[in-house]
């Protein structure tokens, strides 16, 4: 695991693996993997492991949460 990596677990703000996307996210392991697959919101991967930040999408959620209000769906 990177530096950065360490830091950023040690701050809460790394999603390590699906089940912790998901888990943030508020949907199924599968749902999230569907996400993933799609590339749906920004990750990345550490050997096999799924990985993104918090706070990344949570952006990306607000970004969705916008356009849907401005009648452009995402």
């Amino acid at each position: 695991m990177s530096a950065s990596s360490t830091s950023d677990q040690a701050t809460g703000e790394l999603l390590y693996g699906v089940r912790s996307i998901a888990d943030f996210l508020g949907v199924s392991p599968r749902q999230a993997l569907y996400l993933v697959e799609r590339q749906a919101f920004p990750f990345w991967r550490e050997g096999r492991v799924i990985c993104a930040r918090k706070g990344t999408i949570q952006a990306w959620m607000d970004e969705r949460e916008r356009a849907a209000r401005r009648g452009g769906g995402a």
